[in-house]
């Protein structure tokens, strides 16, 4: 079943960012009553979609060779929040803290 990549915004070249997939673009219920013609005028009709990997931190943004028809990703690292920064810089002083104490404790002074 072929899925409809739209929403695009071009990159480079043939190269186009995908902002929306729709899973049933001929179905008689939910499908989008337009031929493939219609459709491709504003997106990208694809045999398949290939997940992107999760990683860890990252989110995933889908790009489209509208030539090729070729799904690729490209993974842009997610900025902390306030309270997940806090929770990092509180380890870090922990660590330190350990360190300076084992330090202390080896050279005798505690």
């Amino acid at each position: 079943m072929q899925k409809y990549l739209t929403g695009l915004e071009h990159k480079e070249g043939s190269i186009y960012k995908v902002n929306l997939i729709h899973n049933m673009p001929f179905d008689q219920t939910y499908g989008l009553n337009k031929s493939v013609q219609e459709l491709e005028l504003n997106g990208v009709l694809v045999d398949e979609v290939v997940e992107a990997e999760q990683r860890e931190g990252f989110a995933s943004i889908m790009y489209v060779d509208k030539t090729t028809k070729e799904i690729t990703y490209e993974y842009v690292e997610i900025p902390l929040t306030p309270e997940q920064e806090a929770l990092k810089k509180i380890k870090e002083l922990e660590q330190e803290n350990a360190n300076i104490n084992y330090s202390l404790m080896m050279g005798g002074l505690i």
